[in-house]
C-alpha cells in the first residue's frame, strides 16, 4: 500500500505544479491585460470598445499575433499565454501518462497472477513498456518542473534564477537516459560468477553417467556443464557461469554440486536433489526458467543498480519518481512469481522424489537446512588460516569434520527451526522445508525421527574422482581469493 501511496504522490507532484502555475501565471495576466484595457479605455474606444465586449487576453492574442503592426512587447505577452497553455496541456499529458503507468502495472500484475503463461508473456514486455514510460515521464517532468520555476519567478519575482531550474532540466535528461541504459541491461545475458572447477564427461564418467541417468528419467534437458565447488548449495541455470579464478565462462544449462555437501548425502539423497534442480528443465517449466527467471533476476540488479547509481542530487531528484514506480511493478510481480515459485518448487519436489523417494529428498532438505550454516564457521577459518598462514588444506573435510561432531548436538528443538525456514538458493525462492515435506505426502514428526548422521562411507562424494584432489584445489582457491581481498584492504587503508 505504501508504494502505492508514493507513486500515486510522485505522479501527482510535477504536474499539478505545472498545472497550478499555468493558471496562476494565466489569471495574473489577464488581471494585467484587464487593467491596461481600464487605463486606455478613457483615451482609445478601441480599448473601450474592447472593455465593454469583455474581450479576454486569449481572444486578444489571436487576432494580435496575426497582425504584423502589434507592438513587440504586446507579442512577448502573448507568446508568453502561450507557452502557459502548452504548460498546462503537457501537464495534463503528463499526469495521465503516469496513471496510465500506474494502472498498466496494477493491471498486468493482476493478470499474472497465478498464471504462469501470462506472467511468461507480460513481464518482459511489461519492462519495456514501463521503462519507456518512465524515460518518457521523467523527461517531461523535468521541463514541467524547470519551466514553472521559470515562469513563477517571472510572475512574481520579475527576475530569473537559471540555476535551479537548469539544474533540474540537466538532472532529467540525465537521469531518463541513465535510467533507460540500466533498465535495458535485464535483456543482456545473464552472468554469474563463481569460485569452483569444470568437471569435464571424460574425467568424471561415473558423476556424469549418474546426472544423465536422472536426466533421461525425468525426461529432463541434461545440464551442458557441471561446476563443483565448496559453497553449500545446489542449483541448475541457463545463464552464463563465469568460474573463478581463471575466468572462464560456460554458455547453457549448469548444474553447481558442493563438495561439501556431497560429503553429508547419500546417493539417493543427491538423486533427489539432482532430480529436484533438473525438475526446473523439463516439460512448460523449460521455458519458464530460461525465459522469466534471467529477466526477472536481471530486473532485481538493474533496481539495486539505479538506486546505487548517480550521486549527484539533481539525478536521483528527477529518478525519484521512477524509482518509485519501478519498485511498485518489481513488487507487484513479485506477489505473482513467488505464488507461481512456489507451485514450482513443489513440482519439483515431485520430480525429485521420482527419481528416489520422498523420505530421500526430505531428508536431503533437512540436511542441507541443518548442515550449510557450518559454511560460516568453516569461512572464518580459512580468513584465519590465510591472515596467520597456518595450514588449512582441505576445507571440504573440514567441513564434514564440523558436521559429524554437531551431528549430535542438532536437537528436535533446532531441527524445527530448520524446518520452518527456506533453503537459501542463488535463483529460486523456496517455500518452508516443513511444507516442502509435507507436500510429498510425509508428516515432518516422522522424518524427524531418521537419523541426520554424516557417514563417509555412503557419502555421494563417491562419485567423483579424485576427490581430494580438487577439495584441496578448491581451498587453495578460496585462500587465494581472500589474499587477494586482504592485499586490496589494506591498500585502501594506506591511502586512506
Amino acid at each position: 500500500m505504501y508504494r502505492h501511496f508514493l507513486a500515486v504522490i510522485l505522479i501527482l507532484a510535477i504536474p499539478l505544479l505545472g498545472i497550478v502555475t499555468s493558471q496562476l501565471a494565466g489569471a495574473r495576466m489577464e488581471r494585467n491585460f484587464q487593467k491596461e484595457l481600464q487605463q486606455d479605455a478613457a483615451t482609445e474606444p478601441a480599448a473601450a470598445k474592447a472593455l465593454q465586449d469583455g474581450v479576454t487576453l486569449k481572444a486578444w492574442c489571436r487576432s494580435a499575433l496575426a497582425d504584423p503592426a502589434t507592438e513587440p512587447e504586446h507579442a512577448a505577452e502573448c507568446r508568453s499565454l502561450g507557452r502557459m497553455a502548452w504548460l498546462g496541456a503537457g501537464s495534463v499529458f503528463t499526469l495521465l501518462l503516469g496513471f496510465g503507468l500506474l494502472g498498466g502495472i496494477l493491471w498486468a500484475a493482476k493478470v499474472a497472477a497465478n498464471d504462469r503463461d501470462k506472467l511468461l508473456k507480460l513481464f518482459a514486455p511489461g519492462v519495456r513498456y514501463v521503462l519507456f514510460g518512465l524515460f518518457a515521464l521523467i523527461l517531461l517532468q523535468s521541463l514541467i518542473g524547470s519551466y514553472s520555476l521559470i515562469a513563477l519567478q517571472a510572475a512574481y519575482l520579475k527576475r530569473i534564477n537559471w540555476t535551479i531550474p537548469l539544474l533540474i532540466l540537466l538532472g532529467g535528461v540525465l537521469g531518463s537516459f541513465f535510467m533507460l541504459k540500466e533498465g535495458l541491461s535485464v535483456f543482456k545475458r545473464v552472468e554469474t560468477e563463481v569460485v569452483g572447477i569444470a568437471l569435464l564427461p571424460k574425467d568424471q564418467t561415473v558423476l556424469w553417467q549418474f546426472i544423465e541417468r536422472i536426466a533421461k528419467r525425468l525426461k529432463a534437458t541434461p545440464p551442458k556443464n557441471l561446476i563443483v565447488g565448496l559453497e553449500p548449495t545446489f542449483y541448475v541455470t541457463s545463464a552464463d557461469v563465469k568460474v573463478q579464478p581463471k575466468g572462464f565462462s560456460h554458455r547453457g544449462e549448469t548444474l553447481y554440486l558442493s563438495l561439501p555437501l556431497m560429503r553429508i548425502l547419500s546417493l539417493p539423497e543427491l538423486a533427489a536433489v539432482i532430480g529436484h534442480e533438473l525438475g526446473h528443465f523439463r516439460g512448460e517449466d523449460t521455458k519458464f526458467s530460461m525465459e522469466f527467471y534471467p529477466v526477472y533476476a536481471g530486473s532485481a540488479r538493474a533496481l539495486e543498480s539505479l538506486q546505487s547509481g548517480d550521486d549527484s542530487i539533481a539525478t536521483k531528484a528527477a529518478l525519484f519518481p521512477a524509482m518509485a514506480i519501478l519498485a511498485l511493478f518489481f513488487d507487484r510481480f513479485a506477489v505473482a512469481e513467488s505464488a507461481i515459485g512456489r507451485a514450482r518448487e513443489l513440482e519439483a519436489d515431485k520430480a525429485g522424489a521420482s527419481v528416489a523417494s520422498p523420505m530421500a529428498i526430505a531428508l536431503s532438505l533437512l540436511k542441507i537446512g541443518a548442515y550449510a550454516p557450518l559454511w560460516e564457521k568453516l569461512q572464518d577459518d580459512l580468513f584465519t588460516a590465510a591472515e596467520e598462514g597456518k595450514p588449512l588444506a582441505n576445507a571440504s573435510k573440514r567441513f564434514v569434520e564440523e558436521a559429524v561432531q554437531s551431528t549430535t548436538k542438532v536437537k528436535p528443538s533446532a531441527l524445527a527451526i530448520v524446518a520452518s525456514e527456506s533453503l537459501p538458493h542463488p535463483t529460486d525462492s523456496h517455500p518452508p522445508t516443513e511444507e516442502r515435506i509435507e507436500s510429498l505426502g510425509l508428516k515432518f514428526s516422522d522424518v524427524q525421527k531418521q537419523s541426520l548422521a554424516v557417514d563417509p562411507a555412503t557419502a555421494s562424494s563417491r562419485l567423483i574422482a579424485g576427490l581430494e584432489v580438487i577439495e584441496e584445489k578448491l581451498t587453495e582457491m578460496e585462500l587465494a581469493a581472500i589474499r587477494t581481498w586482504m592485499a586490496r584492504r589494506d591498500d585502501d587503508d594506506d591511502e586512506d
